[in-house]
This record gives C-alpha cells, sequence and structure tokens, in this order.
C-alpha cells in the first residue's frame, strides 16, 4: 500500500515538474517570439532611416555631377534606395497612422529619377525644371530624414516598443511614448501632403495622368447621400446594422469626390472611400485594420479579388501581378478586350489572408483610362514579332497589349515574355512598325511578382 502511494506521489511530481516544465518552454518560445519581432520592427524603422540618408546623398550627388555616366548610377540608386525605403516603411505596425502620401512619394521620387537616368542613357540632358525639381526633392528628404531623427531620439528615452503599436486593439489608448512617435509620422504624411509639388515627367505614378479628363462617362451627380449608401453598398453594409458614418467630406480633383468614413463596429478599425460626385463610383477604398495569420493561398486570394472586381461590374479582368506584403495580398486586375491585355485599365485590390476581405481598392486607373478603343489589326505575325527580340530570349509565351508610356500616349503591342540568362522579361513589340517600346524584368519570388 504504502509502495503504491510512494510511485502515485512520484507520478505527480513528475507530472507537475513536467508540466511547469512543458508552460516555461512555451513562455520562453513566446518570449523568443515577441522579442524577434520586436527586432524586425526595429530593424525596418532603423533601415528605414538609413534608406533616407542614402537618398539625401545620392540626390545632392545628382544635383552636383556633371558627368553623366555618374548621373546615370545616382539617379538609379534614388529608385533603388526609394524602393528599400518604401518597403521598410510598409513592415512598420503603423495601421493607426495613414501613411499613404509617404508610400506615394517614395514611389513617385524612385520612378522620377529611374526616368531621368533612362533619359542620361539617351543622351538627353535634364533641363532647368527637371533640376528644380530634384532640388525640391533633395529638401523634402532631408525635412522626412530630420523627422525620423527626432522619432529616435524620443524612442531611445522612453525606451518605446513598436509591440505596443502591433498589439494596439479597439479603443486601446497609446503610451505617451506610442502616441509621440504615431504624431510623429502623423506629421510627416501630412507635410508631404501639403508641400509635394504636382509632379510633370513620364512615369506610372506620375501625378500629371490625373490632369487629363477622365475617359469613363461617369453619369448623373449623386447627392451626399447617394453617395454614403453607395459606400455601404461597396463595403456590404446595406442592412444599416453594425456601422456608423464618422464624417462625409468634398474633395477636389480631376474627378470631384465625396470622401467618408465608415466605422463598421464600435472596436473595428475604419474605411474611408472617396466616391464620385458624378455617378457615384468608388474611385478607392482603404480599411486600416491590419490582418492578422495568413490563412488563404495566393491562388485563393487572387480568386477573391476576381470575384469581388465582377461583382462590382468590372468583367474581363485578368491579373498582371500580385505581391504579399504582410499577412495581405496586393493584385493588379487589366482590362481584356477581345484578346488585348488593355493595361492602362487598371483596378488594384489588397485581399486580407487571414479572411479574404478586401481591405483595399483603387480604380483611379481605370476610371481615367479605360475607353473604346479603335485598335489597328497588327501587321506584324506573332512570330515576326518575336524575330524583332534578342535572339538569346527563351520565348515563353507571345500575345497582344496596349502598353501605356507614360505620357497620354498608349501603344498597341505584342508583349513576348521569355527568359535570359534565367530571369523573365516582357519585351513590348509595336505590332504595327515592328519596334521595341518597352523592356521590362520580371522579378518572380514566394511573395508575389512585380515589374522592374
Amino acid at each position: 500500500m504504502a509502495g503504491r502511494k510512494a510511485t502515485a506521489l512520484a507520478l505527480a511530481l513528475l507530472l507537475f515538474i513536467g508540466g511547469g516544465w512543458w508552460i516555461w518552454r512555451s513562455q520562453n518560445r513566446m518570449r523568443a517570439a515577441e522579442y524577434a519581432l520586436e527586432a524586425n520592427y526595429q530593424r525596418a524603422f532603423f533601415d528605414m532611416m538609413e534608406n533616407m540618408e542614402n537618398l539625401d546623398n545620392l540626390l545632392g550627388k545628382s544635383l552636383a555631377s556633371n558627368s553623366r555616366g555618374q548621373r546615370i548610377m545616382t539617379l538609379t540608386g534614388i529608385w533603388h534606395e526609394a524602393e528599400r525605403a518604401r518597403g521598410n516603411l510598409g513592415n512598420l505596425p503603423l495601421g493607426m497612422v495613414n501613411m499613404m502620401r509617404s508610400q506615394q512619394y517614395l514611389a513617385q521620387l524612385g520612378d522620377y529619377c529611374q526616368v531621368l537616368a533612362k533619359m542620361q542613357a539617351r543622351d538627353l540632358d535634364m533641363d532647368e525644371e527637371e533640376w528644380q525639381q530634384l532640388c525640391r526633392f533633395h529638401q523634402q528628404t532631408r525635412d522626412i530624414q530630420e523627422g525620423l531623427r527626432e522619432m529616435m531620439t524620443g524612442i531611445k528615452e522612453e525606451g518605446f516598443e513598436w509591440r505596443s503599436f502591433a498589439a494596439l486593439r479597439g479603443d486601446q489608448r497609446l503610451t505617451p511614448a506610442g502616441q509621440s512617435l504615431a504624431d510623429g509620422f502623423g506629421r510627416i504624411d501630412e507635410g508631404l501632403r501639403d508641400r509635394v509639388p504636382t509632379l510633370t515627367y513620364d512615369g506610372p505614378f506620375s501625378d500629371h495622368l490625373e490632369e487629363r479628363e477622365p475617359m469613363v462617362a461617369l453619369g448623373e451627380k449623386v447627392t451626399e447621400g447617394q453617395a454614403r449608401e453607395k459606400a455601404l453598398d461597396f463595403l456590404g453594409l446595406r442592412d444599416g446594422t453594425g456601422y456608423r458614418i464618422e464624417k462625409t467630406a468634398k474633395t477636389r480633383g480631376r474627378i470631384p469626390a465625396y470622401s467618408i468614413v465608415v466605422q463598421e463596429e464600435k472596436d473595428a478599425p475604419p474605411i474611408a472611400l472617396d466616391i464620385s460626385q458624378q455617378g457615384g463610383h468608388v474611385l478607392w477604398m482603404l480599411s486600416s485594420r491590419i490582418p492578422q495569420e495568413a490563412s488563404l493561398s495566393q491562388a485563393q486570394a487572387v480568386a477573391r479579388g476576381k470575384a469581388f472586381l465582377e461583382k462590382q461590374g468590372y468583367k474581363n479582368m485578368v491579373t498582371t501581378a500580385s505581391i504579399v506584403e504582410g499577412n495581405q495580398l496586393a493584385v493588379s486586375f487589366a482590362h481584356r478586350e477581345k484578346g488585348v491585355i488593355i493595361y492602362p485599365d487598371l483596378v488594384k485590390v489588397t485581399v486580407a489572408l487571414d479572411d479574404g476581405a478586401i481591405v483595399a481598392f483603387d480604380a483611379m486607373g481605370y476610371l481615367m483610362c479605360h475607353h473604346r478603343r479603335e485598335l489597328p489589326a497588327p501587321k506584324l505575325k506573332p512570330e515576326e514579332a518575336e524575330k524583332m527580340v534578342c535572339r538569346q530570349l527563351e520565348i515563353q509565351q507571345t500575345r497582344l497589349a496596349v502598353i501605356p508610356l507614360g505620357t497620354l500616349e498608349e501603344r498597341f503591342c505584342y508583349e513576348v515574355r521569355g527568359k535570359v540568362n534565367g530571369d523573365t522579361y516582357l519585351v513590348y513589340i509595336n505590332a504595327v512598325t515592328g519596334e521595341e517600346e518597352e523592356l521590362l524584368q520580371l522579378l518572380e519570388t514566394e511573395a508575389g511578382t512585380r515589374t522592374l
């Protein structure tokens, strides 16, 4: 009897020790994961600071150099550094701060300098306005850099942890250090919104595309109440329960709009939309919700995005690119007409990978460019276009496409896709003249595909 008691006691003691060890090990793993996440956030912030310092240096060199070769290198370096800065900014848990203008600024800066580098490669010098634009970029980049330095000082003095941003839920309040940091990023974005000049250059992020009149017939003028109904319908909230509209305001632009903010429920992040005053079209939508752990594959997310577009009336759309950012997939769709890919008619959709919800939508490209096109009959056959590309290109696919040139012009081309030395390229051969109009490299990674 005493032996059985001793055995039971020993087993209980082992279970207690084993359970305690398991809890201790689990807690250690959780702490290690938290430390790793915090380290990633800190690395993104300090890498972004380094990106801005490098941009400051490269912009200064591009202004001071009188060598075409040197300028090509510095301008190309700016393009790459701006893309790295965008990536690092996107990796910070700033869902409570609207940084859209900052992302747009970095995209414009990089793209503008890429265009200037191409001009230099064609022996075209910068004119005075282009030089002055670089000066403005240089000053604005220094202002951003100074703002980041001030925030870094606050982080060191107050012991701020980025995890407090990432873990923020509902109506929880930030710590004083966190609020100071959020205010700092807000000031940077607000400063860009107020002070960055309109750009007029040849590139896909150029503001001057908004100077054209929309090609789509927008329709009759809608009231503010109708715009609100359209916003709720777009979000699937027409039953009128579990939401409230926070505010509505009018905005200017090439497509005047009603700006609407919708709060779905008490603790849910707000959703912002712009609804056109003519026709009630949704120009763009952005939810500030931060998606949690992914449960959908990229293919499933793309299918969700395409189904959503069809529901909204965007027919004959095909995927042209996609990339994972955090736990969400950003997908670009272009219109297809009679087998021809119409790249200017672009709609962008971002899908949350945790539940498949649409967390961002942008139809400005489509609404500005979509119209009935009278495409000429191609004078070249596909096999003739393929003979125009580099003979080392291992051709995978050839199809017809309309591409934008960055100006208001478009070109009717054969898109020849192939590989050279393991890398994938898209070569655009004019279907009428046989000229090479554009050459893009496709970067294909586990995160998705984008072009260079």
